[in-house]
């Protein structure tokens, strides 16, 4: 069993979990990047989007703002989710991300939107521990939290 900590983004804006054993690092302007402190392991990022439009963005926006990258969903916690997986390269091998973007409806009239991606090296992305950190890390993005207004800590 996998013993899990929360993590509470920039004070509160997204909150989530991740393996207890991850390390944290924060960009000043904005970012999260979460690792095992070990070779060849995957690197969770995070970065929130926020936009301001005219009204509340209703059901159908969330999900079309998520929808563009697959099959959105709507999730118990009024949040739209989607995930997906491409590849790329990197450095010094081809990359698989896996991706997930959360989208969220805040007042008076924003829109949030959590992009995470998960990158590891294509010849580890098939393994048993690679797909068992991203269905873990699949649950556990579908249940984050977001503040429920700006600036306020989720309660």
């Amino acid at each position: 069993m996998v013993v899990l900590k929360t993590i509470d983004y920039r004070g509160g804006l997204l909150r989530f979990r991740i393996p207890g054993s991850w390390l944290e690092e924060y960009e000043p302007d904005g970012g999260g990047t979460f690792y095992r402190d070990e070779a060849d392991s995957g690197t969770l990022r995070l970065n929130i989007l926020t936009f301001e439009g005219n009204a509340k963005p209703d059901k159908q926006a969330l999900l079309k703002a998520v929808a563009s990258s697959g099959p959105a969903e709507w999730l118990s916690t009024g949040n739209a989710f989607v995930s997906y997986r491409e590849t790329g390269s990197g450095t010094r091998e081809p990359l698989t991300v896996f991706q997930w973007k959360v989208a969220n409806a805040v007042e008076p009239r924003h829109l949030r939107l959590a992009l995470f991606s998960y990158t590891v090296a294509l010849s580890h992305a098939e393994s048993a521990e690679v797909l068992g950190e991203v269905r873990l890390l699949t649950d556990e993005i579908r249940m984050s939290q977001f503040a429920a207004t700006l600036g306020v800590v989720p309660s």
